[in-house]
């Protein structure tokens, strides 16, 4: 089972590279930029992107917010 890092930054990879966008131009999309390096580690689920980065990568990949999660499954404490 992923994490949701994991499972969030697996969603970004996979309609990035639908619209054959680059983590370094879908990087320089949001405000404030990140780079390509910080797009890797998001899409690796290293970093978890912020609520606002969220926001943003669902209107430039043409997604509801919804989508980073829908699968999603969390465990059970």
């Amino acid at each position: 089972m992923s994490s949701p890092s994991q499972h969030i930054g697996s969603r970004i990879r996979i309609q990035r590279g639908m619209m054959r966008i680059s983590q370094d131009e879908l990087g320089k999309m949001l405000s404030p930029s990140v780079s390509q390096q910080v797009m890797s580690k998001m899409e690796r689920g290293g970093k978890q992107p912020s609520a606002s980065q969220i926001f943003q990568l669902a209107h430039y990949l043409e997604v509801p917010v919804s989508y980073f999660f829908e699968g999603l499954v969390m465990p059970k404490s």
